[in-house]
């Protein structure tokens, strides 16, 4: 648990982020491959209140760790992460994001982050709004462009085209695959507008609950100089409401 917290922190904002879907489980609607936007549309999950736990590695050039991760959040208002040792379970950092401001306190080093969203953001040399970080935490696909038609793939999952998709001036959506059971994200590779930064992720979902609306496990990696990658194997998660308490000790240092 002795990496860089600041640099896990980062990553957090490029994990997790439309129709209102209030649901557990994933679309109820049918998937119409010859209405291309539609099903688009309907790949975007975000419930008011959400919780989600999972036991995650993080990989970073030549050094890996494991920890717990809980993530809180209510849509348009707030994200609150969580991470823990993952034996003991000692909580070592929380964060908590809103779309003006961000907040981190890291119990190893006894510091803290306190000041704007964007600032924070600009220092992960990465172009994302609280948006764009909202759907990559939920699942979803960053931006959903216009398209022009879904190809079947293997193994129940859709091609999305054109391969190069550009939407609302927030950047780029290419190699973007729906998983045509659940109606959700499969995979995708994200770059924003004006950025050399690009996310890829991928989705995976058991035979046991090919509809639900979350994967049991994401991987997510990104092209930055230290190359970071993230594995989570989700636990649970529900539409609960629970509490995002934070407060930084007046001994710690900011950072």
């Amino acid at each position: 648990m002795r990496t860089s917290y600041f640099g896990l922190l980062l990553l957090s904002f490029l994990l997790f982020t439309s129709c209102k879907n209030t649901a557990l489980g994933g679309s109820k609607k049918k998937l119409r491959i010859d209405k291309p936007n539609e099903a688009m549309l309907l790949t975007q999950y975000q419930p008011s209140f959400f919780t989600l736990k999972a036991q995650a590695e993080f990989a970073q050039e030549n050094s890996t760790s494991q920890f717990k991760l809980e993530l809180r959040m209510k849509s348009d208002s707030a994200i609150w992460l969580d991470f823990a040792d993952p034996i003991i379970g000692l909580h070592v950092v929380r964060v908590l994001i809103r779309p003006d401001s961000a907040f981190m306190v890291n119990k190893l080093d006894r510091t803290y982050y306190k000041g704007d969203l964007s600032t924070l953001i600009q220092k992960a040399g990465i172009s994302l709004d609280y948006h764009l970080l909202e759907q990559i935490l939920l699942g979803n696909f960053p931006i959903v462009p216009e398209i022009d038609s879904l190809v079947k793939a293997d193994k129940g999952k859709l091609n999305v085209f054109p391969q190069n998709a550009v939407a609302n001036n927030k950047g780029t959506l290419t190699r973007a695959q729906i998983h045509q059971p659940s109606v959700r994200p499969s995979a995708y590779t994200f770059t924003p507008l004006h950025s050399n930064f690009s996310l890829y992720s991928t989705f995976e979902r058991t035979d046991e609950e090919p509809i639900a609306a979350f994967p049991k496990r994401m991987r997510l990696s990104a092209n930055t100089a230290s190359k970071p990658s993230l594995s989570l194997l989700i636990t649970e998660y529900s539409l609960e409401r629970k509490p995002m308490p934070f407060n930084i000790p007046t001994k710690y240092k900011s950072l």
